[in-house]
């Protein structure tokens, strides 16, 4: 049997990368004022919030019934 891996399941983990690679890129840009604690505050609400976006507007994949076996 073939394992599926959901679309929700895929465009949540590449929000979650594109997130994090967008996030690494624009650091340097940001003030120093915001200091390391709040900047992971930041990138983690950010990265957050990105997946679950991603994932709550992609579809669900289509699940096939599989009909149970009498043994």
């Amino acid at each position: 049997m073939r394992n599926i891996v959901e679309s929700k399941v895929k465009t949540g983990s590449l929000a979650a990368t594109v997130t994090a690679f967008v996030m690494t890129e624009v650091q340097p840009y940001l003030p120093d004022a915001l200091g390391g604690t709040l900047d992971s505050i930041i990138s983690t609400a950010v990265t957050g919030l990105a997946t679950f976006g991603a994932a709550w507007l992609t579809r669900h994949t289509p699940r096939v019934e599989v009909e149970a076996v009498d043994q």
